[in-house]
């Protein structure tokens, strides 16, 4: 690898290029300069572009709203580089330290900021610490580590999306699991910002401040979680401190503390039509329209021969006046789940 047409530098103590983010085409690319003391660490982000052989800024720099903002804590380019997050966990502007992020668009010549600040939501929240953009710059993901939304700097994620001129919450807070998680250390989204891959890099579920990530997909109003934590290997691995998410986002980069990048595939259960479940020695068939998870064992006095039932539709279950077991669609994922109350068995003609 080759530097392209010579070095981008920063300003005296500017710390450039601590952050950074690129468009798409690698054309265009945000540096983040969170220490800048235009105003004393009020910090900035300047965007270059490169063009006939040379970097040249593209528009004037975007400064931080006020003294110790840190703005350029974070940053997050969309696709095409004229939409840029920029994240400023230091801002005091919903209360000390609460944090804030603000999205910028480039249009003839200049920067211009897009709807309004999008604060934390108390004190001490760092807000801002982590961003990510989907790639039509219309969802942006911002993480918050020292939010106490599920105990003492348990953490939480909030996507908002543009729109009408405003910043709205999209779905629910996404909370660390426990106090001192620290989640929303990292963020990354896919390209459509319909999930979300979190860090969590003090969570303690393999070992003290093992850390994790937890990815989140969008559906019906609420984010819910796609597949289990993604645990790091061993206790002190601090995994999750970076995270990075692929454009369709069925693959996630894990990063932590002991020097190694860890690379995971979601992969989907496979598509079931029909599961057998044992009843007294005797086989009865569930047919289904959608995926299968996991079945249990069927009870109960009843000849598979005599019986026939189908199950169709989101939480739609079937019962019985013989007590035995309820089988429903879950109404999110589609899933067989088995619920221990009655089935409805309908007797052959």
């Amino acid at each position: 690898m080759e530097s392209i047409r010579g070095d981008i530098d920063g300003e005296t103590d500017d710390q450039l290029g601590i952050n950074l983010s690129m468009s798409n085409d690698g054309t265009i690319v945000g540096i983040a300069s969170p220490y800048n003391s235009s105003g004393i660490d009020s910090g900035h982000t300047r965007v270059y572009q490169y063009a006939n052989g040379t970097w040249n800024q593209l528009g004037g720099d975007i400064e931080g709203e006020t003294v110790n903002d840190n703005s350029g804590t974070s940053i997050s380019m969309n696709g095409n580089g004229t939409i840029i997050a920029i994240g400023a966990d230091s801002n005091d502007g919903n209360g000390r330290d609460s944090g804030h992020t603000r999205v910028y668009q480039y249009n003839n010549g200049a920067w211009s900021q897009l709807g309004s600040d999008i604060d934390g939501e108390a004190r001490d929240d760092n807000s801002g610490i982590s961003v990510s953009i989907s790639d039509d710059g219309t969802k942006v993901a911002i993480g918050a580590n020292e939010n106490d939304g599920n105990g003492g700097n348990s953490g939480h994620t909030r996507i908002y999306q543009y729109i009408s001129g405003a910043w709205i919450q999209l779905g629910n807070d996404i909370d660390g699991e426990t106090a001192t998680n620290y989640s929303g250390i990292a963020v990354s989204m896919n390209n459509d910002g319909t999930r979300v891959a979190i860090g969590a890099y003090l969570n303690s579920g393999n070992g003290s401040y093992s850390g994790h990530t937890r990815v989140f997909k969008y559906s019906e109003g609420s984010w819910n979680q796609l597949g289990s934590d993604i645990d790091g290997e061993a206790a002190y691995h601090y995994a999750g401190i970076a995270v990075s998410m692929s454009d369709n986002g069925s693959k996630i980069a894990v990063g932590n503390n002991v020097g190694s990048v860890n690379v995971y595939e979601f992969i989907a259960p496979p598509k079931i039509n029909s599961v057998s479940l044992t009843s007294n020695n005797t086989n009865i068939t569930v047919t289904t329209d959608s995926n299968v998870y996991n079945t249990n064992g069927a009870s109960g006095d009843l000849e598979a021969t005599d019986f026939i039932f189908s199950i169709s539709g989101g939480d739609a279950a079937l019962s019985s006046s013989t007590p035995t077991s309820i089988f429903k669609l879950h109404k999110l994922n589609g899933y067989l789940v088995l619920d221990y109350l009655a089935l409805l068995l309908e007797k052959k003609s």
